[in-house]
């Protein structure tokens, strides 16, 4: 996916699970600084956030 966001950051929502984490990792791998957002999977958004290099937050 060329999203032509190389070196920019990237605020997903629903970012913890399905297709927000896949949403993530695409962002991340174009070489975007991505911020995980969750609700109630603070666990999952934070695994999420350091295997690709980015922050959680809610």
């Amino acid at each position: 996916m060329e999203t032509g966001l190389n070196n920019s950051v990237v605020l997903v929502t629903g970012g913890a699970g399905g297709i927000g984490e896949t949403i993530c990792r695409a962002f991340a791998s174009e070489g975007s600084k991505v911020i995980v957002h969750y609700h109630k999977s603070s666990r999952n958004a934070e695994k999420i956030a350091n295997e690709i290099g980015g922050i959680s937050v809610k």
